[in-house]
């Protein structure tokens, strides 16, 4: 789940439910760690079970040949070579993902000398070492202020930068007090650079994924924004622009708690019920069960909302406050 996601479901569940006691990671873009040994972690995390069974099996070889040659160095040698095995595959990704970061910087100095072309360059090289800063909205902005550098704000991209102003100076993606106007002008540019983006490179496909991205997550903050204010079928208004594309899974939990509340749970039931294999974190998945319980609390399905509340409690026990007020009837 995307860092914005995740922090526009946080609120809301801190905001307007019981809020649990749990140990919640901290996250960090994978785009934007500083140093080697954070990246060294996460290549760490990302290996497959394949990186194991190739391990073993050259340790099983190497114990094999080396059990021939009878030297007073045989461990220490068998050990080496054992670990260099180990740490290849994780060096060489940390050093690509060292060098797109330097890449990355040198790059966005350019940028601030107004050196789009050199800047464009250096993030071309970045993408193409990292794929993952396809992902990075920062990056992508940088590159959207060059394209307009280059173009003389002619270029599509000109209206992102323009939008992420409005964006920023109204606080739309964090504050959820913003007017719908200030949203509206923001999604007006964000989809006029859409309409006329023509991708051709590298840089141009993974561009061309943020304005949708940003509209996605304007209109999810415009629903919460008008949760906030009471305005229910407003909010469920926004929430339902979101609910069919690829970033739907929160704004699918926003809109169910709506649903709830207006007492047709069948609907939130509908949104939530096909999305549960696609949540991984414990205390998100922990929050559907509990939703999907208060809706067959709701429709008085006494004994499935049971259930949901106990699956809720295993995949989040830690003071479940929320599960707990649901089973005990306050």
């Amino acid at each position: 789940m995307e860092g914005q996601e995740r922090q526009q479901l946080y609120y809301f569940t801190r905001e307007y439910f019981v809020p649990n006691i749990i140990s919640e990671p901290t996250y960090a873009s994978a785009t934007q760690s500083e140093t080697i040994f954070d990246q060294a972690s996460i290549v760490f995390r990302m290996l497959s079970v394949g990186w194991y069974i190739s391990l073993l099996a050259n340790s099983a070889i190497l114990i094999v040949l080396l059990k021939y040659w009878q030297h007073s160095l045989q461990i220490i040698v068998m050990l080496t070579l054992i670990t260099c095995f180990a740490l290849l595959p994780v060096s060489s990704s940390t050093l690509a993902r060292v060098e797109a970061a330097k890449a990355q910087h040198q790059g966005n100095q350019h940028l601030a000398h107004n050196q789009a072309n050199e800047a464009l360059q250096e993030y071309s090289l970045a993408l193409k070492l990292n794929p993952a800063l396809s992902s990075s909205s920062s990056f992508l902005l940088k590159i959207a202020d060059a394209y307009s550098i280059i173009t003389h704000g002619t270029h599509p991209s000109t209206n992102i930068s323009k939008a992420w102003i409005i964006i920023r100076q109204n606080n739309l993606l964090t504050s959820y007090t913003a007017n719908s106007n200030s949203y509206r002008q923001a999604r007006s540019l964000l989809q006029k650079a859409d309409d006329n983006y023509l991708p051709v490179t590298a840089l141009d496909n993974a561009l061309s994924n943020l304005g949708p991205q940003l509209i996605n997550q304007l209109w999810t903050s415009e629903g919460l924004a008008e949760y906030q204010r009471g305005h229910l079928h407003n909010a469920i208004q926004a929430f339902q622009q979101v609910s069919g594309t690829k970033d739907q899974l929160v704004s699918r939990f926003f809109l169910a708690t709506l649903y709830i509340q207006l007492d047709t749970p069948q609907l939130a039931l509908e949104l939530l019920q096909p999305y549960l294999n696609q949540i991984a974190h414990p205390s998100v998945k922990a929050d559907i069960y509990c939703t999907i319980g208060d809706a067959h609390t709701r429709a008085k399905n006494w004994s499935k909302a049971r259930t949901a509340y106990i699956l809720c409690t295993a995949w989040d026990n830690t003071r479940n406050y929320r599960v707990t007020r649901a089973l005990s009837g306050f």
